[in-house]
C-alpha cells in the first residue's frame, strides 16, 4: 500500500506533487501502476522484515526480470535509487521487503481540473 502524506515541491516541479510511498513486497509478484497518470515513483530505501537475505526483482512489463537490491542484515536496510515510470511487477527473494521513497503525481492546471471533474460528472 501506499502512504498519502502530501509534500509541497511546487517551488522545483510546478506540474508535480510528492506523495510519501512506502509498500511491502512479497514473494508473491505484485503488478503496480506508474507512469502517465499515475505518477513516476522514486525508491531511496529498502528494509528487510523477513528472511535470512532477501532480494528485490523488478520487472517492466514482458521484460526480463533484474534485481534491483540487495539487504542480508537483520533490520537494516540499504539505500537505492530507482525510478520507476512505466507499469512494472515487484517481488522479493528470501523475506518481505519495506519500500520507502517519494511517488510524484501530476498535478492538473485549475481549468483542467474544472474540465476533468465536469466531465465525470
Amino acid at each position: 500500500g501506499s502512504v498519502g502524506l502530501a509534500i509541497p515541491c511546487q517551488a522545483f516541479l510546478p506540474s508535480m506533487a510528492n506523495s510519501a510511498f512506502s509498500a511491502r513486497v512479497s514473494a508473491t509478484p505484485t503488478r503496480v501502476l506508474f507512469g502517465g497518470r499515475h505518477g513516476v515513483l522514486h525508491l531511496h530505501l529498502c528494509c528487510r522484515l523477513s528472511g535470512a537475505k532477501a532480494a528485490l526483482w523488478c520487472s517492466v512489463d514482458g521484460g526480463e526480470s533484474l534485481a534491483v537490491a540487495s539487504v542480508a542484515t537483520p533490520g537494516l536496510n540499504c539505500r537505492l535509487s530507482a525510478q520507476i515510470s512505466r507499469p512494472v511487477t515487484l517481488r522479493s527473494v528470501g523475506g518481505d521487503l519495506l519500500l520507502r521513497g517519494v511517488l510524484r503525481l501530476p498535478t492538473l492546471p485549475p481549468d483542467a481540473a474544472v474540465a476533468e471533474a465536469t466531465a465525470v460528472a
